[in-house]
């Protein structure tokens, strides 16, 4: 039978160790975004490790959205189309919403993108802040 020295048995320890895991984004939030008629809810569904299906309803008269959001290095990350974007001599306009919010305080930035359209270039908005608020 051979002993193996404690200091080997507590480095081995020590090495096993492993990170503690952020909360998963999970849930009922509520999106707030430069003022009272710029909100929606968002039900959010775990989809795996660092990856958050997210369904956006309610709130500003807006068109339902949502998209898959990813986590890299405590940021979550989401585009999504945007369904009610504006229209261009009576044809919708196709554009996108970017957004990415701090894991931990679940405060963001966001801007818009719009396609190239016979109206005119493709364009992007000035970033705009927001925040999600956990309600369930």
């Amino acid at each position: 039978m051979s002993i193996v020295p404690a200091m080997v048995l507590a480095g081995t320890a020590v090495g096993f160790a492993s990170p503690a895991l952020a909360e998963e984004l999970n849930g009922t939030y509520r999106y707030d975004h430069d003022g009272p008629s710029t909100w929606s809810t968002w039900t959010v569904t775990s989809c795996g490790a660092g990856c958050a299906d997210v369904a956006a309803t309610g709130g500003a008269t807006w068109a339902p959205y949502g998209g898959q959001a990813h986590l890299d290095r405590g940021r979550w990350t989401m585009v999504s189309p945007w369904p009610d974007a504006g229209t261009c001599e009576g044809t919708p306009l196709t554009a996108s919403r970017t957004l990415s919010w701090d894991d931990a305080t679940l405060k963001g930035t966001g801007y818009a993108t719009w396609e190239a359209s016979d109206c005119g270039p493709a364009e992007r908005s000035e970033r705009f802040s927001f925040t999600l608020t956990k309600l369930s």
